[in-house]
């Protein structure tokens, strides 16, 4: 028998995340730090772009 976590489960979802702020895991803050993570590393991919054409 399987048993589905409560993020899949749309009626226990919001308790979930109820849960997860109470154990200090603040989900708007997780993204944020995600969205900065992905900026950075899309500018260093740029920059990395960048020097190979000009090593050509």
């Amino acid at each position: 028998m399987t048993t589905k976590t409560n993020a899949t489960n749309p009626r226990t979802a919001p308790r979930c995340l109820a849960d997860l702020k109470s154990a200090g895991i603040d989900i708007a803050l997780l993204l944020q730090q995600m969205e900065r993570q992905q900026q950075r590393e899309h500018r260093l991919i740029r920059r990395l772009d960048r020097y190979h054409l000009q090593q050509q």
